[in-house]
Parts: C-alpha cells; structure tokens; sequence
C-alpha cells in the first residue's frame, strides 16, 4: 500500500486529505502511517499546558502544509523537547509517522489532530521552495476540526512568544494607534498626593490626570491550574503636579493598552483602584525629577470590579495649565561612564557598531532573552558596551543593527574587577533609527551633541569598524588570582547532563576541573569544509566521538599520559570542529534583513523569501581555534573544547591567549586545571563550548588568601 507521503507527489489528491480519509475510517482515532509523511512547518505556537503543573509546563501547535492544504495540529507532550531545542524549527520538512484524532468532551464539536511521533525533520524538499505566501494555501477545516486564531486547547485564551514570556504576541495584543480626539472634564479630578486620603476612607477617589515617566515589560504570571484568562501584569510610573507613584495594570487590560501607554503619554483615569504598593520590586530610578515619590499606595487598573476605564489625551490636546511634568533624563556620555557607581541608572544614546546573536539564560519556570551589543558617542575610544534585554518591544529588539542610532534608557552600570559595561532593567526603553522623531528625548542637550557628532562621520569609514554575531561572553573570567573556590565546579563526567538538558540558545558558564591531555591548533576557515547542517536531523542530543567531526590541527601537543589511557576512556564528549556560528562577521547593508534573521532566535512563522536568502559569511579577522582535551580527574572521561584565536579586528576578545597557551602546554605535564567553559545550544544537534579561561588549580586563591 502506498503511504501518503507517495500520493501528493502525483498530483492526485493532498496528502493531508488522504490522511483525514484514514483517521476518519480508524475505529481506534490514531493512525500509524505505512510511510512518513513530508509536510513543511510553517508555524510553531506556544501556550501554557492545561494539563502538566511541571516547570517546563507548555504545549506546542503546529501548522503544517502538504503544498495544498495547511492545517493546525497539536504536537504529543513527548515531542515537545524537539521544539525546545531548536530541531524542529520553521521552515523545516518534518517526517510526521503518527497521529490522532483529539476529541474534547466538554466541548461541543471540538476536535482536532495531534501528531504523535515523528521520525525526522529534514531540510525543506524541493517541491515546497516554490511557495511564496503561506498565507494563500487554503486551511483545512471540517467539522470545526481547527481554531486558527488560538490555541487548540480551548481552555487557552492566547499564545505565548515562541521562546520568552515577555513580549506581546498574537492578535489579543491591540497594536498601537494614535489616540483620537477626546473631551474629558478637569473641573473635579484629584491629585496624586490627595489618594493617601482616599484610600483610608470608603470615598471613591476622583479622576486622575497623569503623564506616563516610566513603563516596565511584561510580567507573565501564569501557571497551570490557575483560573485566570490573561495572567499579566505591566506597571508605570506616572506623575501630575503633585508627585509620583506607580500604576499596575492587570490580567485583560494588559492586551488591550499595553501598545498604547507609551512614555510621556498623557492619561485620564477613572475607576480605578488603590492598593498597599508591592515593596519587593524594582523601581526606577528618577533622580532629576523634583517631585516627592509615593511609595504606600499605588493605582490599580483592573478589567472589572471596577472596571477602569482608560482615556490617551492626544499630545496636541495636552494643556500647559495641567502642570504635568516633563519625562525625566540622565543621559550619560561613554566618557563619563567610567567614573558612575555601580548600579547607578542612566540613559545613553550611541551609534551601533556591533550587534550580537539573541541567546537565552535560564530563570525559574522561564528563560530570558539578551544580546550584546556595542555603541559609541565619539567621547572615547572604547564603545559602550550593552546588554540588553527583552524590554517588551520586540520589533525594537530584533532589529537593533550595526550604523543605526541607539537609544536605551533606565541603563544600569556595572563594574567586575576592570570590567565596566551597562544592562537593561525592567523599565528600559529601547528606540532605534525610525523611532526617534517625537520622542521626549529629541531635546536633551547631549542627544543634540551626540546628533551634531555623526554629523562629522563617513560610512565607509564607520562601516569597516562594524561586525554581528558570532561566541560573546562579557565580562570576562577573574584573573587567576581571584578567588575562584566560590565557584560551582561540574564534574566532566556530569557534562552530558548539562548538554542535554541545553535548550536553544541557551547559554550556560561552567567549571570543570581535570588534567590537560592534548592541545591542537586548527586554522580558520578550514581547509575542507564540511556541510552547515545534517541532511536528516535526530531530536535526541548526540555529543559525538572525541576522534571524529574537526578540521585537522596544523600544531599537536599531547601530554605523556595521554596516549596510554586514551583507549581506556569510557565516556568522551565533543564540541566537534568550530561552528560558522561562532565566528563574527562584517556587516554589509545588502544582506541586513539575512544577518537579522539568523542573528534573531528561530522565528514562530516560517517567511519563505528569508528562508531561501542566502549570503556570504565573512568572517573577522579569525586566523584560528585550538581544542583542549580534558581528561577527566577519574580518568575515565574526557572533553575537548574550542578556544578561539585572537581575533584583531574582532569586537572582542576571547580570554584564551593561544599562541602562549601552546608555548606552555609543556608546562600543564601532569598539571590539575580549572576551564571556565561557555556553553550554548546553537540548534540542530550543534553544541558551542568555549574555553574562555584556563586555571592552574594550585594558582586558585583559597578563602582565606592561600594558594
């Protein structure tokens, strides 16, 4: 019997219908297919789990297509690890060999499929590069067998971002549109310092007139078993004449005004609700501003009970005679960041000369999104250097690029040893060339200075100092002397747990301590170059062979051991050679919306032109890597890792300093050392382990100064 995947290639029939046909004649609703069946992914969605209370509690839909029909699907629990890490991705062919018919009882005539085992996900046959718009191919649905709008599980009002928490996704976010002409009446409001009063009797407090200063991502607060539509929460502070105090917007209220309460908009609130204020959160900093802060109470808007009802005065309707204060500033230049403190807050503005790729760090119940970047301001040599969180405004974030105007405000300094570099807080805003005009910082005296600056400049000439991409970790390990027994230290047997419960671009620094047994030097780029990507791709984390997938080493050091105990070794676990990936590259306008793309964690919606875009990655200035091979302390593992060589023109550089690395090789004869290894999952089976510093353990300073 032929399968299905054999019948939509002649032209006969979909292969999607055939399988309905099947499903719908099985008495026991699932379906083994006698061949896989070939469809291309071109969605992935997310959602809380309405049925495990577990941490990693989430569920995945896919929309899939034959070519002629696309359809929603749910994808089995046991199958969701193939998302989370990075295998099964948009823009792929999947290999689909179960599935199911799911009928929900408690509701009336729902029903859809889910996919309950996969045999592979393979690069995106031939006959799928033709399509243009997933958008045209036409959706199949019968007997109300999917919902497109949201999640399959009806007891689920929304999606969440493919990859983090805190970002506005799916058609329940109301976009932002300018706010139209309104009357309102500021005969009878009340002042911010007047709420105190109304909170301590049973009055209901009178309109509010306030400006927006400060507005913080989004906080997802959902878990499984809890009864609550839209679980967010975004707070404000806000200011009149009076003072300021925050303002927490809930659960409903959050889709639907998020877009719209933007910095320095003016609002008119009524029905709104006081509360004690939530001490145990971050707050901004407002140091220019001279106006008292209420910290007691703070303005709840809530969906219902009161229902608060929410008015955005136009800014050509803002009256001079309402006294609202202007948004507050404390732009700092690069040149006087050195002498902040830390953890002081600032603003900066600078021009963007290295952008690198998005990755992931792990939080309780949720991951993080950053990335790094570099600007300067023409006030020193040395750039800013950023990193920069998902600040909820992810076509900001995704779109940060070499040679545009950067704005980040509510910046925090922070100073390791000789490291000085600025993070995102909750409350910053991010702005970049496009967003600028109207903003209340166009006027700031060193925005102005900074504007007059780039003024001066040549792009040809800026252009060649610009870079993306490629392995970053700042700041960079203590110095050997430093105190380092603080450190968790992973045994290298226990490294294939830590890979294998990676996610995509996740990153990860550990410790592992042992006995170098052999350095290698390999050039960059390789002499034989083997293929980016395997043609078909096993979800299941295989950490290879140390003896196979690396270019060959021009320089070869081995310990004395090393060959005798090399046969003996039980387990090995391999970075493999050094990945494209890890490597920065020049920027080249052309090519922005590729380098963005791959820069950009695995996109939720599969868009073909991207896809089939190829480009030339350039690398900077990389003359080479070497491979450490760590021999385990037990002796019964080992793990090579990469080191990069100094890169010259690079935006950085890694910690290893390799040509006196290999010069003192000798020296680590029979030598317990400590590695600082960086760890990151760049997807698709491919492991990123970066040594970026290397101990001697005898040089490792006890707790009490001794060696």
């Amino acid at each position: 019997m032929a399968g299905p995947s054999d019948r939509s290639d002649s032209g006969s029939g979909s292969a999607l219908q055939a399988v309905f046909e099947q499903l719908r004649s099985a008495h026991t609703l699932s379906l083994t297919l006698t061949g896989p069946l070939c469809l291309a992914v071109i969605a992935l969605d997310r959602y809380l789990s309405a049925q495990h209370p577990a941490a990693e509690s989430y569920s995945y839909d896919l929309t899939v297509t034959d070519g002629r029909w696309r359809i929603k699907c749910q994808l089995a629990e046991s199958l969701s690890r193939w998302v989370r890490t990075g295998s099964l991705r948009c823009g792929a062919g999947v290999l689909v060999s179960q599935l199911s018919m799911v009928h929900d009882e408690t509701r009336l005539s729902h029903s859809y499929i889910r996919i309950d085992s996969i045999h592979s996900v393979v690069e995106l046959p031939e006959r799928f590069l033709s399509i243009q718009d997933v958008g045209s191919i036409p959706e199949w649905c019968q007997d109300h067998v999917t919902r497109s709008d949201g999640p399959l599980q009806l007891s689920r009002k929304y999606y969440l971002p493919l990859w983090i928490n805190d970002d506005p996704y799916g058609s329940v976010w109301v976009p932002y549109s300018p706010p139209p002409d309104v009357v309102i009446d500021v005969s009878r409001i009340t002042l911010l310092a007047d709420l105190e009063a109304f909170f301590h009797s049973s009055r209901r407090p009178l309109p509010l007139l306030v400006r927006i200063l400060h507005r913080s991502r989004i906080r997802y607060y959902g878990k499984t078993g809890q009864n609550i539509d839209f679980p967010f929460q975004v707070y404000c502070e806000v200011a009149d004449q009076s003072g300021v105090m925050s303002m927490v917007v809930w659960n409903d209220l959050c889709p639907e005004w998020f877009n719209r309460l933007t910095v320095g908009s003016v609002l008119y609130l009524q029905q709104y609700s006081l509360k004690h204020s939530y001490q145990n959160r971050s707050r901004p900093h407002i140091r220019t501003l001279s106006l008292m802060t209420f910290h007691s109470i703070e303005i709840s808007l809530n969906p219902r009970s009161p229902a608060s009802v929410v008015t955005v005065i136009p800014p050509k309707s803002v009256q001079p005679q309402w006294d609202l204060p202007d948004v507050p500033y404390n732009f700092a230049t690069r040149s006087e960041v050195d002498s902040m403190n830390n953890n002081q807050a600032c603003d900066i503005i600078g021009l963007v000369t290295y952008v690198g790729r998005v990755e992931r760090i792990r939080r309780p119940e949720k991951f993080w999104a950053y990335r790094w970047v570099h600007a300067v301001d023409g006030t020193a040599d040395s750039p800013f250097i950023l990193e920069i969180f998902s600040s909820s405004q992810p076509e900001i974030f995704n779109n940060i690029c070499p040679m545009t105007y950067l704005v980040c405000t509510q910046m925090r300094v922070c100073k390791t040893g000789c490291s000085v570099y600025l993070t995102s807080s909750t409350e910053t805003q991010l702005f970049i060339t496009g967003c600028h005009k109207k903003q209340p910082y166009v006027n700031e005296p060193k925005v102005k200075a900074f504007i007059q600056w780039t003024k001066t400049l040549k792009d040809s000439v800026m252009l060649r100092r610009t870079s993306v991409g490629g392995h970053y970790c700042y700041p960079p390990a203590p110095p050997t002397n430093s105190n380092m027994t603080n450190e968790p230290i992973t045994a290298v047997a226990d490294l294939k747990g830590e890979l294998q419960s990676l996610q995509y671009r996740e990153h990860r620094r550990v410790a592992v301590q042992g006995y170098v047994a052999a350095v290698q030097y390999h050039t960059w780029p390789p002499q034989t170059e083997t293929p980016h990507s395997e043609q078909q791709i096993d979800h299941t984390l295989q950490v290879p062979d140390v003896q196979q997938a690396a270019s060959h080493p021009t320089v070869l050091w081995e310990s004395g051991v090393w060959p005798l105990v090399k046969q003996q070794v039980t387990d090995h676990f391999c970075c493999g050679r050094l990945d494209q990936e890890s490597i920065p590259e020049k920027f080249h306008f052309d090519d922005r919306e590729v380098l963005l793309h791959h820069l950009n964690l695995s996109p939720a919606r599969w868009t073909p032109d991207l896809t089939s875009q190829t480009h030339t990655h350039t690398p900077v200035a990389c003359t080479g890597y070497f491979t450490l091979t760590i021999l385990g302390k037990s002796s019964t593992c080992s793990s090579p890792y990469c080191g990069l060589d100094q890169m010259v023109a690079a935006p950085h550089q890694v910690c290893v300093c390799v040509w006196s690395l290999m010069c003192s090789a000798p020296q680590l004869e029979s030598e317990r050392v400590m590695c600082i290894v960086d760890l990151c999952l760049l997807g698709e089976r491919r492991v990123e382990m970066i040594c970026s510093r290397l101990y001697r353990t005898a040089d490792i300073c006890q707790p009490d100064g001794t060696q």
